[in-house]
C-alpha cells in the first residue's frame, strides 16, 4: 500500500466516541470501533478494551430529537 503522505485525509473518527462497560470494570473509550447492525435491526458498535483487549459491544443510541 502506498504511503498516503500529508496530504490525504486522516481517517473520520467514530462519531460521539462510543463508550462501553468492559470485563476490567472500566467505562472506556471503543478501540477500533465500528458500526455493526444487529439481526434485529438495531445499530451498535463493536470493538475492544484499550486497556486489557477484551472485546466490547455497545448498542449505539437513537438521535436526540428523532
Amino acid at each position: 500500500m502506498p504511503d498516503a503522505g500529508p496530504d490525504a485525509p486522516a481517517p473520520a473518527p467514530a462519531p460521539a466516541d462510543p463508550q462501553g462497560w468492559c470485563v476490567c470494570g472500566q467505562r472506556v473509550a471503543i478501540a477500533g470501533a465500528r458500526a455493526v447492525t444487529l439481526t434485529n435491526g438495531r445499530p451498535g458498535w463493536e470493538g475492544h478494551c484499550p486497556a486489557c483487549g477484551s472485546p466490547l459491544f455497545a448498542i449505539r443510541r437513537r438521535a436526540a430529537g428523532g
